[in-house]
């Protein structure tokens, strides 16, 4: 049997003549194959997006959305709280490939916090796939900051240059975005 749907109206078969045409094309491939479209043994999916098709003979069930890197791939700022997964994983929901960006300032950030976002990161894997993490040194940074930056600003500021820094690893890895749990 073949199940097919469209989310692109403007592909020009109809979803009863995608059925049709892929069917025949499997029974062509595999002539020893029969149709039962009540009781069928084997179910082949077909799924037409404005960007391709997605075909499989198999569901897995999962956390729902579009297939995992249908949709690009971003880097997920780790903060450490459960908003910044939360947020990746929504993003992997929408097909995209998310991997991690962590930042650690010894001794003013402890080993634990950098275990507790490696922690976070092994189960977002559950959800997103193979996450590729990037931990990057930031106490020199911090310090300059500290020394150099007006108090009420250095937070922001501090901020701004982690997001400056993973839009340059971002860029060098061609990820198409950054994710970040902020609430604004």
């Amino acid at each position: 049997k073949v199940d097919a749907k469209r989310s692109d109206k403007s592909f020009p078969m109809k979803t009863p003549e995608i059925q049709a045409e892929l069917g025949g094309a499997i029974l062509e491939a595999y002539p020893h194959l029969s149709v039962d479209v009540h009781n069928p043994e084997i179910t082949v999916m077909c799924e037409i997006r404005d960007k391709g098709a997605y075909v499989s003979a198999e569901r897995i069930i999962g956390a729902g959305g579009m297939p995992v890197g249908s949709s690009g791939k971003a880097l997920l700022l780790l903060s450490g709280g459960i908003d910044s997964p939360v947020a990746g994983y929504m993003m992997a929901k929408r097909g995209l490939i998310v991997d991690g960006i962590h930042f650690v300032s010894p001794p003013y950030t402890s080993e634990r916090a950098l275990m507790k976002v490696e922690t976070l990161c092994e189960k977002l894997t559950s959800y997103c796939g193979d996450i590729r993490f990037y931990c990057v040194p930031f106490t020199e940074i911090q310090e300059a900051l500290r020394d150099n930056c007006p108090e009420e600003f250095f937070t922001i500021i501090m901020r701004r240059l982690m997001v400056k820094i993973a839009n340059i690893i971002a860029e060098r890895n061609e990820y198409g975005a950054l994710v970040t749990g902020e609430s604004v």
